[in-house]
C-alpha cells in the first residue's frame, strides 16, 4: 500500500506496528534529478546499443539510472538499501515506519510503498524424475519436432547470434554437463550474474536454471533438447530454491533490466508469485514486477515467461508476472494429447486479456548437472518456445521487433485463430512462420433452431489411428470466452449442442450446452481448420 507523503495511510501502519519495526519499501522518486553528465552510451553495453539502434529505439528517461544524489540522501534515513530500479525510478529500503516518515518527507520522493515479504516465488516444476527414463530420447525427439526442428535444421536456424538471458535460481553443474560442452568450449555464457549473492558465480543454488537452459540449447552427440543451441547467454540467479530466506522481486526487476543493459534479446524466465503475496484482482498487468516486464518489450527484447503450475491448486491461474502485457506467457500441455497438462495455470488476466498465450509440451527430456531425464512444468514449456523465437530472430534479422514476433508466434500457433485461456493460441510450429496451408474443412456445421449440429468428415476419422481433439469456445461482444472446452470424437457421428439464449448462466454447462447472447461468436476447431459463428 503507498504512502503519498504525510497521510492517514501512516497512521494506519503505526496504530498496527511498531514505530521501530523494520520493513521493507519502495521508495519512489518524482524524476531523476540532473542527468546532463551521465553518458549512456557507456552506460550499456556493444550489443545493448546495436539492439536499440537495428530496431530504432531510442534512449528516453526510463534509461537513466536512479539518481545517485537522491540515493545519497535517502540513506541517512533508513538502516540499509537494496536494489535501484531506472525502469521504476525506485529504491528498495529498509526501515522503521518512523524513518519512513521522513524518507517521505524528503522534496524529491514521490511515494513509498510497503512491501509484503511473507510469500516465496514459485518456480514452475511441477514434478522431477531424477533418474534416466528409457524414453528419454523419443522425449527428446518428439518436443523439438513438435516446434519444427527438422525445418529449422534444413534452413541452417540455431539462433546464432541471437543474445538470451535466462533469470533462474541456479545452474549447479551446466559448466560441467555433457549438454553444454558445445556453449562453453565456444565461450557462448557471455556474462553472469548472481543477484543473491553480488558475483559472478550462478552456479550454485539450483539445477531449475541449468534444466530450463537444456530446454533452449541442450545438446549431446544426437541428442538435441532445445533449439537454440546457436545462441549466446546471459544467466541470472535471483532466487534460491530451498533457501528459507525471503525471495524479493526487487532482485528479479533488477536481472530484467541487467539484460537490457548487457544487450539480450530475449529473456526467459520460469519464476513468479501468487498467493498469499497477491490476489487475483491483482492479474491485471500493473503489479511492479509485472510493469517492468512489460517494459522489456519497449526496450527491445522478447519476454517469455512460464504461465505457472497453480491449476492443481486452488489459486489456479497465472503467476505474476505471467499476466503482463507485450509479454509471450507459454502453458504446458501433455505431449501425448496436446491438451492442457493438469497443472497448467489458466487465464485470463483479471482484466480479461488472453493469457497463456501460446502452449509447448510440459514433461520433457533435459540435462543437468550429472545426467538426462524427464522433467515436467511449465517452466521447461517456456524455454522451448523462447528456443523457437531465438530461430525466427535469426531468420528474420536485427530489425525484429518483438511484438511483431510475438505476434506471429501466436498466429504459428496450431489452433490459431481459435483460442482459449488453458491453450492460448496453441503449439507454434516453425513451417508456419515460412509457408501456409490452406486448412482442410474437415467439420460441417449447422444451425437448427436452439441446436448446433457439427459433423465431422468421415473420411478424416477413418484414416487417423487417433481421434483429433475438438475445440469450442464461446467469445463474447468485448472479446473475453465465456466458456471453452473441448470434446475428443471417437467417430463421424455429429456433435449436438444445446444452444442457451440466457442473459446469465444459471449453472455451468455440460460439454454440449452453449450459453450464448447476440453478439457472441462461437468458434470451432479441429484439425488445423477454424470455422466462426456469429450469433444474431
Amino acid at each position: 500500500m503507498p504512502i503519498r507523503k504525510i497521510t492517514g495511510i501512516v497512521g494506519f501502519y503505526l496504530l498496527s506496528l511498531s514505530l521501530s519495526a523494520q520493513g521493507a519499501w519502495w521508495v519512489f522518486f518524482h524524476d531523476k534529478g540532473d542527468t546532463s553528465q551521465i553518458n549512456l552510451h557507456s552506460f550499456f553495453t556493444k550489443a545493448s546499443l546495436q539492439r536499440r539502434a537495428k530496431q530504432q529505439i531510442s534512449f528516453d528517461i526510463f534509461d537513466y539510472p536512479v539518481s545517485q544524489a537522491y540515493l545519497q540522501q535517502v540513506i541517512p534515513y533508513v538502516d540499509s538499501i537494496g536494489y535501484t530500479s531506472r525502469w521504476l525510478n525506485a529504491v528498495k529500503v529498509y526501515a522503521s515506519h518512523e524513518q519512513i516518515q521522513a524518507v517521505s518527507s524528503l522534496p524529491f520522493v514521490d511515494y513509498v510503498e510497503y512491501i509484503d515479504e511473507t510469500c516465496v516465488a514459485r518456480l514452475s516444476t511441477y514434478n522431477s524424475t531424477q533418474r534416466k527414463n528409457p524414453l528419454v530420447k523419443a522425449l527428446s525427439e518428439f518436443q523439438l519436432e513438435r516446434l519444427g526442428l527438422t525445418g529449422l535444421k534444413q534452413m541452417g536456424l540455431t539462433g546464432n547470434g541471437i543474445r538470451i538471458c535466462i533469470i533462474d535460481a541456479g545452474f549447479i553443474g551446466a559448466p560441467k554437463s555433457s549438454g553444454f560442452i558445445h556453449i562453453f568450449s565456444s565461450n557462448r555464457i557471455e556474462k553472469t550474474w548472481d543477484f543473491i549473492k553480488k558475483d559472478e558465480n550462478v552456479y550454485r543454488g539450483s539445477t531449475h536454471g541449468t534444466m530450463v537452459l537444456s530446454c533452449l540449447a541442450g545438446m549431446n552427440d544426437s541428442l538435441q533438447t532445445g533449439l537454440a543451441t546457436g545462441a549466446t547467454f546471459l544467466l541470472a540467479r535471483t532466487e534460491s530454491e530451498f533457501s528459507e530466506n525471503k525471495r524479493e522481486e526487487d532482485r528479479w526487476i533488477a536481472a530484467l533490466e541487467w539484460a537490457d543493459q548487457q544487450g539480450a534479446q530475449i529473456v526467459n524466465s520460469s519464476l513468479g508469485y501468487a498467493q498469499p503475496r497477491y490476489n487475483k484482482s491483482e492479474l491485471n498487468g500493473q503489479s511492479r514486477m509485472s510493469q517492468a516486464a512489460s517494459k522489456a518489450a519497449d526496450k527491445g527484447m522478447l519476454l517469455v515467461n512460464a504461465a505457472g503450475n497453480e491449476y492443481n491448486s486452488t489459486w489456479k491461474t497465472l503467476i505474476i508476472p505471467a499476466d503482463a502485457d507485450h509479454i509471450l506467457t507459454v502453458g504446458a500441455v501433455n505431449p501425448e494429447t496436446d491438451y492442457q497438462t493438469s497443472y497448467s495455470s489458466v487465464g485470463p488476466t483479471a482484466d480479461g486479456r488472453l493469457k497463456p498465450n501460446v502452449s509447448a509440451p510440459g514433461w520433457v527430456a533435459v540435462f543437468d548437472d550429472a545426467s538426462i531425464h524427464t522433467v515436467e512444468g511449465t517452466s521447461f514449456a517456456s524455454p522451448l518456445i523462447a528456443g523457437l523465437a531465438a530461430c525466427i530472430w535469426e531468420v528474420w534479422g536485427d530489425t525484429t521487433k518483438p511484438l511483431t514476433l510475438l505476434e506471429h508466434i501466436e498466429q504459428a500457433g496450431h489452433l490459431y485463430p481459435y483460442f482459449d485461456y488453458a491453450h492460448g493460441y496453441g503449439i507454434p510450429h516453425a513451417e508456419r512462420f515460412f509457408s501456409y496451408r490452406r486448412p482442410f474443412a474437415c467439420f460441417k456445421t449447422e444451425l437448427v433452431s436452439d441446436y448446433l449440429i457439427i459433423t465431422p468428415d468421415s473420411l478424416l476419422m477413418q484414416s487417423i489411428s487417433t481421434p483429433p481433439l475438438f475445440y469450442f469456445h464461446v467469445q463474447n461482444k468485448g472479446g473475453v470466452l465465456r466458456t471453452y472446452g473441448l470434446i475428443a470424437p471417437d467417430s463421424a457421428s455429429p456433435i449436438i449442442f444445446t444452444l442457451k439464449h440466457d442473459a446469465h448462466k444459471q449453472k455451468k454447462p455440460d460439454k454440449y450446452e452453449l450459453f450464448i447472447q447476440p453478439g457472441d461468436i462461437i468458434r470451432l476447431h479441429m484439425n488445423g481448420y477454424t470455422e466462426e459463428i456469429a450469433v444474431p
